[in-house]
């Protein structure tokens, strides 16, 4: 999911499909959290929850 985002981002030059680059990268990104939850692996969580939180708070001003 974090590739497929990562590649619509890189693809995009007009900007015209940053909503989906946004929302699939923070579906890969919560995903990898919820591995590292799983895993018990404080590092995945680490290295993931901060992209999260700045995704959601991104898509969440786009909204207003």
């Amino acid at each position: 999911m974090l590739f497929v985002g990562l590649t619509i981002r890189i693809l995009d030059l007009t900007g015209d499909y940053r909503y989906y680059d946004q929302g699939i990268t923070l579906v890969g990104a919560a995903l990898w959290v919820y591995v590292g939850m799983v895993w018990k692996d404080n590092s995945i969580m680490l290295a993931n929850l901060p992209y999260v939180v700045m995704l959601t708070g991104s898509l969440i001003a786009a909204m207003f």
